[in-house]
């Protein structure tokens, strides 16, 4: 039996702007995908100067989403 406390709801993030917001839930999804929660990946997708590429070169090695993160910044 699963108890419903340790069942949390999953956040969603919908986009409903022009398409320059596109590339921001690009963003959001990418940084989702690379591990991190999605408040986290909001607030970086929303920074065009942090480097998604080099957060995923990171992670596909092996370094924990949140050092990659604090690495990368």
């Amino acid at each position: 039996m699963v108890h419903a406390a340790a069942t949390l709801p999953r956040i969603v993030a919908r986009f409903d702007r022009p398409v320059p917001d596109a590339v921001v839930e690009w963003r959001f999804d990418e940084l989702e995908r690379a591990g991190l929660d999605a408040l986290d990946a909001l607030g970086l997708a929303l920074d065009p100067a942090f480097d998604i590429a080099a957060l995923r070169s990171l992670v596909a090695r092996g370094c924990e989403p949140a050092l990659a993160v604090s690495i990368v910044r």
